[in-house]
């Protein structure tokens, strides 16, 4: 038959490559140097008073252009050394291919579905990838049903040839004496470890599973794979270990018709939980699986496994074990999140090696957390001899290892010191705010809201290069298409709850908004419930239920109740709880402290309010600037961005308890304060409510909405 080209199987590898040394320069763009200047001249140009000279403004201007990208010229930090260092032939070495990728006990379930097959579970350090092989015309094809079968899309294609290239990738011959007859895995920073490659034959067995030990010989040859050696009883680890599953004949795998046997079984787990594995040995089986709902005996009852099922996982987890044998679940569930995570977290706990994944960076955030226990993440490969066991010829015997310190550590703050500071901050933002609306009759939020950005946009780039505080921003993975999927979306909702939390100041009293803000917990469980992210539960609905009743009673007590604002903060409150449960579903796993997210979204909710300003506000902000000064609304957006600083440093100096009360008090301050500085009227039924809807609110955090 005459079958189509197979794609080259090491394109992906040498693309990755190439992008890697053709890296562009990190170095600041002048488009980048130039904001800084073009923002403050724009600023000196717009807000100075009329009653200024034009030459008295043009100098100012000159000297805030001056002083602003004065900086950007300099080239003494050192991220931008680093940056430079990245540009050099010296920063790349032969094995950097999966450079920084640290193993992780993941299995990828459905492999050949993501959009790189083998690769993208690589990348995050999954050590387990699936293949779902069908005969057809003496070729094997992956997919997942016939309908997904394509021509081109091999078992040699997606898996053997891919994993030849990236073994000959982590084996370079090179003019060294200590490169000669390595055997590195797939992992550059583990070398030793083994990457497992499930084969779930879908076609008959007895016709499917020759040709599978057929397409192995490439890797067979190359002595990749694991191999049990019966005159030595032991299993000889290779940089691949093969699993044949589905419809793999088990006797084959015991007759094998290779010197070694070189493939595996799939032994079902329900197998290992009597104390006896019968016919499935360590010298057969590797890794013993099953569906999770069938190895319980039925599905999970509620959210939670019961005591009998978790036992029963014990059992089997406990007896696999024994046997030499490692353990995988699938059929977990994927949704809702909760309970996946719940899961994942349950199996972590029992035993477990390998999470069975469909989303990949949610598993591996997961097991980043847990990288801390001691347990093996799989089998090893042969480690070849470490380099500071050997003599180097060209290094003195007598050199002494040189400590080297990279970074400082982050200035911390007691509690004592940055709760008080936050509380100061937050209720002065909330302050100011309304005085430049309703005292200073300033009534543009939208202007306000977009001023405050820019200026968060700017200080965050600044805090970047002449401090630590950002040093987070290192360790997101920020691609193109996060940036569409993730940022664009939830740095809309952000700028929506921005304007119509600002704008609510124009109709409410700013104790009565503070009220409403209590009911932000309830819109963000009741778009859990709706989009099946969160399953509810009797503690849930109590807190539900408590918090909208001490709201309604707050509301139902206020004298100056105005509709329009009620509608607007209640926007602006559903805003706020689509924005947090966005981050939760398009961000899980990403580190980003405060000034981190601000970094990202700063720039983006102002592109977005810039569009929106000429059909809210139009030029009539500009028009009044001179009335308040350059002053008040420095020092206002000022305020606003060192109230994100304080997030950071208040970020882990105290229990969650301890922060959620500090913020209790901080609504009350700020309630207290409304009634003295503006007057602001409550009525005892407000307080009682409010009250209420504390309590609700202390009963969410505390309980972490759960």
């Amino acid at each position: 038959m005459s079958r189509s080209p197979e794609p080259n199987s090491g394109a992906y590898l040498t693309l990755r490559q190439r992008a890697r040394k053709s890296k562009p320069s990190e170095r600041p763009s002048p488009v980048k140097a130039l904001a800084p200047p073009v923002f403050l001249t724009f600023v000196g140009l717009v807000m100075w008073p009329p009653g200024f000279s034009v030459m008295r403004r043009l100098v100012i201007t000159g000297l805030g252009v001056v002083a602003s990208v004065s900086p950007s010229l300099a080239y003494q930090t050192i991220d931008e050394a680093i940056a430079d260092w990245k540009n050099q032939p010296q920063s790349t070495y032969p094995t950097e291919f999966t450079r920084g990728i640290i193993p992780k006990g993941i299995h990828s379930h459905n492999d050949y579905w993501r959009d790189v097959p083998l690769f993208s579970a690589i990348a995050v350090g999954a050590i387990s990838v699936e293949a779902d092989v069908w005969l057809w015309n003496d070729e094997l094809y992956v997919g997942h049903d016939p309908s997904s079968l394509s021509s081109k899309r091999t078992f040699s294609s997606l898996y053997v040839s891919p994993l030849l290239s990236i073994l000959k990738q982590q084996n370079p011959t090179t003019s060294f004496p200590y490169t000669n007859n390595t055997r590195n895995g797939v992992f550059d920073t583990t070398s030793d470890q083994t990457l497992y490659l499930f084969v779930d034959v879908k076609t008959g067995g007895n016709t499917t599973w020759p040709l599978v030990i057929k397409q192995l010989e490439p890797l067979r040859a190359g002595g990749w794979l694991s191999y049990w050696d019966a005159e030595a009883g032991s299993l000889h680890p290779g940089a691949v270990t093969v699993i044949g599953t589905g419809n793999t004949p088990f006797d084959q795998i015991q007759a094998h018709t290779t010197p070694h046997r070189d493939a595996f079984y799939d032994a079902p787990i329900t197998s290992f939980s009597s104390g006896s594995s019968g016919e499935y040995n360590s010298s057969l089986v590797v890794i013993a699986s099953g569906s999770l709902a069938q190895a319980l005996g039925g599905p999970m009852a509620g959210g939670t496994f019961n005591d009998t099922q978790r036992a029963t996982l014990t059992s089997q987890i406990q007896g696999a074990h024994a046997a030499g044998v490692k353990v995988r679940y699938w059929e977990t569930p994927g949704w809702p999140l909760s309970k996946r995570d719940y899961v994942w977290k349950t199996l972590e706990e029992l035993g477990v090696d390998f999470l069975n994944a469909d989303d990949l960076e949610a598993a591996a955030g997961l097991k980043e957390i847990c990288m801390s226990s001691d347990k093996d993440a799989g089998a090893t490969v042969p480690v070849m001899e470490k380099i500071d066991e050997v003599i180097h010829p060209l290094i003195p015997e007598d050199q002494k290892p040189v400590e080297v310190v990279t970074t400082k550590p982050k200035a911390k703050l007691s509690a004592t010191t940055i709760i008080p500071i936050w509380i100061v901050l937050s209720s002065s933002v909330i302050i100011y705010n309304n005085y430049l609306y309703n005292t200073l009759n300033f009534k543009y939020p939208v202007f306000l809201v977009t001023f405050h950005l820019f200026f968060a946009a700017i200080g965050t780039r600044v805090l970047q290069r002449t401090t630590n505080l950002l040093d987070g921003v290192k360790d997101v993975s920020m691609s193109r298409d996060v940036f569409v999927r993730a940022i664009l979306p939830i740095g809309l909702l952000f700028s929506g709850s921005l304007i119509m939390s600002n704008k609510a100041y124009l109709y409410l009293s700013v104790s009565y908004i503070q009220m409403l803000k209590a009911f932000t917990p309830v819109a963000i469980l009741l778009i859990s419930f709706a989009f099946r992210i969160q399953d509810p539960n009797r503690r849930l609905v109590a807190i539900v239920l408590m918090i909208s009743g001490g709201v309604s009673l707050a509301s139902y007590g206020e004298l100056k109740f105005d509709m329009f604002g009620f509608t607007i903060q209640a926007l602006a409150v559903v805003f706020e709880a689509s924005r947090l449960v966005m981050i939760q579903l398009l961000l899980h796993g990403m580190k980003m402290d405060p000034l981190v997210s601000l970094h990202y979204y700063a720039p983006v909710c102002a592109a977005i309010n810039l569009l929106i300003l000429p059909f809210t506000e139009g030029l009539e902000p500009f028009y009044h600037l001179a009335e308040i000064g350059p002053l008040i609304l420095l020092s206002n957006a000022a305020v606003a961005f060192l109230l994100n600083v304080a997030a950071v440093f208040l970020i882990g100096v105290g229990s969650g308890l301890v922060l959620t009360l500090a913020g209790v008090f901080k609504d009350i301050l700020l309630i207290s304060g409304s009634v003295l500085l503006f007057g602001n009227e409550i009525t005892p039924l407000q307080v009682f409510g409010y009250s209420i809807a504390l309590g609700g609110l202390v009963a969410f955090k505390t309980t972490g909405g759960k």
